[in-house]
């Protein structure tokens, strides 16, 4: 289960300032998946709106800064990107704005991996419906490139296996194209997957405290010692992991912001998926055989 809440905010600018203030006090008191969407009736940045009078900055500025303190993100959205059409502007150009967007906060960003916001064709309103998939589309992606992790620094075997396979005598590209496969091996058969271990660790750990001869044994004492060691490092190896994916530029020294990378990851992941693109005849395709046939084409037709 997840929260809702659904927002008509005000034109005018003092009253939506007032719905930003009461929605921020509400976002302190909510610890469950929450997801909130509507008519906010304001953009974050100058690219959100197409035609009429120039963009208050300062307007984007404070509606971003909103969304920041409430701790909410915006889930990926397909489709058209303005989602309100307005009067034309002097009888001339029409204006187009994103005023209706999803927002979420991290607990529901990291239930709903895959979750996406479809902009819905408009009929009768002047604004598109948004409608929110919980579940993404299948997306194969094709096989992973090999990336260097940096939390194998914090295993003991790691510089041993660096100094012994690798070929000085070579040029750079060579010894690197030959250490790859040994770091594969090693990173697969040695040094293991964190997820599990770290579920494995904690088991094990339950396990231990819950005996009835928990403290009373001093080679459980021991094992319960060796063990937290262990999760210890491993926990680090897992923020490191989170850290370099998210590719944020900040850590907070002494305090575990997992949550916080993987719902950057998360996001990342999301915006870096094509799931729909428009042909040359306006309409949209989210097929992804048609989507690869489309991407292939255009870069035909551009380099011939």
């Amino acid at each position: 289960p997840w929260l809702l809440t659904v927002v008509y905010a005000s034109p005018r600018d003092n009253e939506r300032s007032e719905t930003w203030r009461k929605l921020c006090d509400l976002a302190e008191t909510i610890h469950e998946p929450w997801l909130m969407m509507g008519d906010f009736n304001e953009i974050s940045s100058p690219d959100e709106k197409k035609g009429g009078a120039q963009v208050d900055i300062s307007k984007c500025v404070q509606f971003s800064s909103w969304i920041n303190e409430c701790n909410l993100m915006e889930v990926h959205t397909v489709g058209t990107k303005y989602t309100w059409r307005g009067p034309k502007w002097n009888n001339h150009d029409r204006v187009f704005k994103k005023l209706d967007r999803v927002l979420c906060n991290v607990a529901w960003r990291l239930k709903y991996h895959e979750g996406f916001v479809k902009v819905l064709p408009r009929v009768q309103s002047d604004h598109h419906a948004l409608m929110t998939l919980s579940e993404g589309v299948p997306y194969n992606g094709g096989s992973r490139p090999f990336r260097f992790e940096a939390a194998w620094f914090t295993h003991a075997d790691f510089h041993r296996l660096i100094t012994d396979k690798w070929e000085a005598d070579s040029e750079l590209i060579h010894m690197l194209s030959n250490l790859t496969p040994h770091l594969k091996d090693w990173n697969k058969d040695i040094f293991g997957n964190i997820f599990k271990r770290k579920k494995e660790l904690f088991s094990r750990l339950n396990g231990i405290q819950n005996s009835p001869h928990y403290g009373y044994n001093e080679f459980l004492d021991n094992l319960e010692k060796d063990l937290q060691d262990q999760l210890t490092i491993t926990l680090y190896q897992e923020e490191c992991l989170w850290y370099q994916k998210s590719r944020s530029q900040w850590i907070t020294d002494g305090d575990r912001n997992t949550k916080f990378y993987h719902s950057k990851t998360i996001s990342r992941k999301r915006k870096n998926k094509i799931l729909s693109l428009r042909d040359n005849t306006g309409e949209w395709i989210e097929d992804p055989e048609a989507l690869k046939d489309l991407v292939r084409q255009f870069y035909l037709d551009l380099f011939s």
